[in-house]
């Protein structure tokens, strides 16, 4: 879809470009004629004429670019949600054909309750069902909860903290790559939310586990240049602390 983006904007650049170089119908203009009492810096220093067509045509093409650009990085948002949905299906795939069956708890209750993954539930309800999910070590219905919440009620209080609460399940599943996906996601959609402090501290933690040690150091020194008095920033100067040499 970046791609396909980009074309488009060539292509629209190279149209613009062959109008504003000449429109049918019009002939050419006839050459001026030089004004010996006027010399070339004269000429030269002048800038383009605001009301010259070129100069609305650039400034059209211009917004045009910046239009595409914010397409561009929400299309790259959308395709890192789906791809971290669609691995975690794959997971649950696998584990259900080598035989470990649906993981307890996946299923929603027939009860329909608040509990339930199958009903738009208020989020503070699903919320507290993730919790609880969480609590019996029911994983994957805790992430089905919180992803319900997070589709269903994307400005919600809540939904930080459901996307941060899913980071941490797969953090502490040693799936470091998805908790990155699911954070990084999150500082996308709430740039300054509360959790934005504690969320670059634990992407610097998965960035190391990685082993993009640059990449973990640049999210740290970002929480103390941007959250100087938090908790996550004493965090974070720990963490960049060198390790003691073993003995």
């Amino acid at each position: 879809m970046t791609r396909r983006l980009g074309v488009a904007v060539v292509g629209i650049a190279l149209v613009v470009v062959g109008c504003a170089g000449k429109s049918p119908g019009r002939e050419a203009a006839p050459r001026a004629i030089p004004d010996p009492d006027r010399s070339p810096a004269a000429a030269t220093s002048e800038g383009p004429r605001p009301n010259d067509p070129m100069v609305r045509i650039l400034g059209e093409l211009a917004e045009l670019q910046n239009s595409v650009a914010k397409l561009i990085a929400s299309s790259r948002y959308h395709d890192d949600q789906l791809a971290g949905i669609e691995r975690r299906l794959t997971e649950l795939s696998e584990r259900r054909s080598q035989g470990d069956g649906v993981p307890r708890g996946f299923a929603p209750s027939g009860s329909g309750g608040a509990g339930s993954s199958t009903t738009t539930a208020p989020a503070p309800d699903l919320f507290a069902a993730a919790q609880a999910r969480t609590r019996n070590r029911e994983y994957d219905a805790a992430v089905l909860l919180l992803y319900e919440l997070v589709a269903n009620y994307p400005t919600h209080p809540l939904r930080e903290s459901a996307q941060f609460m899913v980071a941490d399940i797969y953090f502490g599943q040693k799936d470091f790559r998805g908790a990155l996906g699911e954070l990084e996601s999150l500082i996308v959609a709430v740039p300054n939310g509360t959790k934005t402090a504690d969320a670059l501290v634990r992407i610097g933690q998965c960035r190391r586990a990685l082993g993009d040690e640059a990449g973990a150091r640049k999210a740290w020194e970002r929480v103390i240049a941007e959250h100087a008095r938090s908790d996550a920033a004493r965090q974070a100067r720990d963490l960049l602390r060198p390790s003691p040499p073993r003995g």
